[in-house]
């Protein structure tokens, strides 16, 4: 991201701090981090049915295991898919 007052890329500590003032003013909770934001994100599209490739390559993780530590729903997405599995079994006719 390019800080628009210097035509240079952002600073760890500019971004920090424009974050912070951003969410304070949306009266958001000090221990809301912007990496948070991501991981909603993530968690969020996911929760949607996004594929783990597509969603990874949107967050920008280089790593796919980066991408599922960041979803922070995984316990929702764990029991949709036992439950979509127990359906497909009963479907079968298997208990």
């Amino acid at each position: 991201m390019i800080d628009e007052r210097f035509k240079l890329p952002w600073t760890a500590t500019h971004f920090s701090q424009a974050f912070r003032k951003i969410a304070r003013a949306a009266g958001w909770p000090d221990d809301l981090w912007s990496m948070d934001s991501r991981a909603g994100a993530i968690s969020a599209a996911f929760e949607a049915g996004a594929d783990a490739p597509d969603v990874m390559r949107t967050a920008t993780p280089t790593q796919m295991a980066t991408t599922m530590i960041c979803n922070r729903r995984g316990v929702v997405q764990s029991s949709r898919v036992a439950e979509l599995r127990a359906a497909r079994r009963k479907g079968r006719g298997q208990a």
